[in-house]
């Protein structure tokens, strides 16, 4: 795995062989899901903001979806508080909600500066703004618990997104969804990250997390592989570690759902984001709809590899 940023010849050779990838992604929307050590290391974080703004003013429309990452649990540690061992991304665990929800705001708020610093422009959103994203409560959560709520996605609106579409922002979303009455649910981050590229009719959905994509029984990361084999990965009983497995679902959901394609990307590869809109490799898993287009390859067919 990568532990440097790229150089600058690297980045010359990566824009070099851009140009195919920039034309055929022009005003094409895409949906990037960010979780894991890239929201808590700082210069993971800082290379994940130069990506977006470099992608945005080259006419890419991207979307952002951030969960926690370890940031959340962290926190909590610090205060003395229970770390439920669960959720990182914002999902499963039973920790006090308004601490979550201010970990969740304050990392928003670094995300869309950074963007903004290197020459993007982005505004922060939650669930809650539209309301974008709409949550049903677990039913063991209750909001005068004092604890985190969370839920499933129920719904996406994603008029507002659209909107900023118009005046060439980048929205960056974390995941709280307005739940059954109207209070904060907290919700998956590569859920709601799936079900908007659903609405948005994306072109790619990008999961970045602490894995470097799916594997075989090998170890082998699976470069490519086309939906009915996710399913199949999802229906057997062994071969996928749990959080690669909730992971996957959603992503599955989104192809059946119409969206291009989606991959997989490890997060503590630096520039990862780069790496995979504009170069002619890529990294980690894709995953291919039904509809059956490999990007990358026909991509490089079309404009006969130059």
């Amino acid at each position: 795995m990568p532990t440097a940023a790229l150089s600058p010849r690297q980045r010359a050779a990566i824009l070099g062989e851009a140009l195919p990838y920039i034309r055929s992604l022009h005003g094409k929307t895409l949906v990037i899901k960010i979780g894991g050590q890239a929201v808590a290391d700082p210069s993971l974080k800082a290379g994940f903001a130069r990506d977006v703004a470099l992608l945005q003013l080259v006419g890419i429309r991207l979307v952002v979806v951030h969960g926690g990452g370890p940031n959340i649990p962290a926190f909590l540690r610090r205060l003395g508080l229970a770390d439920t061992g669960g959720a990182t991304d914002g999902s499963g665990a039973t920790q006090t909600r308004d601490y979550v929800e201010m970990v969740l705001g304050e990392l928003n708020q670094e995300i869309v500066a950074l963007i903004n610093r290197n020459g993007g422009k982005a505004v922060g959103l939650s669930g809650l703004d539209g309301p974008l994203i709409r949550g049903v409560m677990h039913a063991d959560g209750s909001p005068e618990t004092g604890q985190v709520v969370f839920g499933e996605v129920a719904g996406i609106d994603a008029e507002i997104i659209r909107l900023l579409q118009t005046r060439n922002f980048v929205p960056v979303i974390m995941p709280i969804a307005a739940g059954n009455d109207g209070a904060a649910t907290f919700v998956d981050a590569d859920a709601a990250a799936a079900r908007i590229a659903e609405a948005m009719h994306a072109e790619k959905l990008l999961v970045m997390a602490d894995s470097p994509g799916l594997t075989d029984a090998n170890g082998h990361v699976q470069s490519s592989l086309g939906i009915a084999a996710a399913e199949a990965l999802l229906a057997s009983t062994g071969g996928l570690a749990a959080d690669l497995r909730a992971r996957l679902a959603p992503v599955v959901d989104a192809l059946k759902g119409g969206i291009g394609s989606a991959k997989l990307l490890d997060a503590r590869v630096p520039n990862a984001l780069l790496l995979e809109v504009l170069g002619s490799e890529g990294i980690g898993s894709l995953i291919r709809s039904r509809r059956g287009p490999d990007f990358g390859a026909d991509t490089l067919r079309y404009f006969g590899g130059t």
